[in-house]
This record gives structure tokens, sequence and C-alpha cells, in this order.
């Protein structure tokens, strides 16, 4: 069955509410961190489209810095720290991992952008070494940056099997 978790308090529509539960997607129970990043897939394909490298970049530490402003609000206002509420993390996760394979110089289509958060999502739910030491820094850092470091793994990797991939078909 699927619920809204309650905002206790908090008021939706502001700013690091907003931010925090990416726009309400977070508290949608059990879809959460799923239809966060699903949501996030036309600006994954926007990155990962022929756009130049530097507003990448800039869109990724534009992303990067809301979520950690915005986490350490969320912590400060309910004294909750990685909350299930809160799921800018997984975002700028995902758009780590599609910018990850971008940067590696491989496109990817639509159908490959859906994948890549599959794998996301399961490798972020597995929070494998090295995420689980970075999840331990204060408030919105190890909120934001065990995700972001979840992503940048999963493209490299992603980048890695098509490199393996297109290099078998003799590309």
């Amino acid at each position: 069955m699927i619920t809204l978790l309650p905002l206790e308090g908090l008021q939706l529509f502001a700013p690091f509410v907003a931010v925090s539960t990416w726009f309400g997607a977070g508290l949608v129970d059990p879809l959460r961190a799923g239809l966060a990043v699903a949501t996030a897939v036309p600006l994954a394909s926007l990155l990962a489209s022929r756009v130049s490298t530097l507003p990448v970049a800039a869109a990724g530490a534009t992303l990067l810095a809301a979520g950690v402003v915005s986490t350490f609000a969320w912590e400060a206002a309910t004294a909750i720290k990685d909350d299930r509420r809160v799921v800018v993390d997984e975002v700028a996760g995902y758009v780590g991992a599609v910018i990850a394979i971008r940067l590696s110089g491989y496109r990817v289509s639509l159908g490959g952008l859906s994948l890549l958060a599959v794998l996301f999502l399961a490798v972020d739910r597995l929070k494998p070494w090295p995420m689980q030491p970075i999840e331990r820094l204060p408030g919105g850092f190890g909120v934001m940056l065990d995700d972001v470091a979840a992503g940048v793994v999963t493209g490299l990797v992603a980048a890695l099997a098509c490199a393996v991939l297109r290099h078998g078909r003799g590309r």
C-alpha cells in the first residue's frame, strides 16, 4: 500500500524541505528513493546528452551543494540524521553516476539511464566500502557524499562495462 509520510510540523514548500524530499517524492512510502531517482531521469538525460563538460559539472556541483545545505537544515529541524524521507542524496548519487559515464566519453540511451538507475539503487542499498565510512561524516556531508560515492562507482563500473562491450564488438 502506498502512503504519504507525515511532515510533523514542517512545511512542504519550505525550500529545505522541498529539496530534501526532492519535491515530495521522499514522502511517498514505500517508493521514496526509486520515485525520486525516476523523476531525475529527464535531468539525467539532459546531462548525458551533448552538453559540454562545464555545465554538466556545474549542475552536479549545484545539486550536491543544495543537498548538503538542505540536509543540514533538515537534521537541525528534525534532529534525525539521514531521515528516510530525505531523498535528495539518492538523486545526487544517480546524477553522479550519469556524470561519471558522461565524463568517460560514453553517451547513454534512455533505456541505459533507466538501467543505470536500477544499478545505482542496488549499490546504494548495499552500501559497500568505502560508502559506509563516508556515511559517518557529520550532517549533510555524510548524508550526501556516501550516495554520490555510490553513484560515481556505479557510473565508472557502467563505463567500464561499455568499454568491454565495445572492445568485444571490435569497435
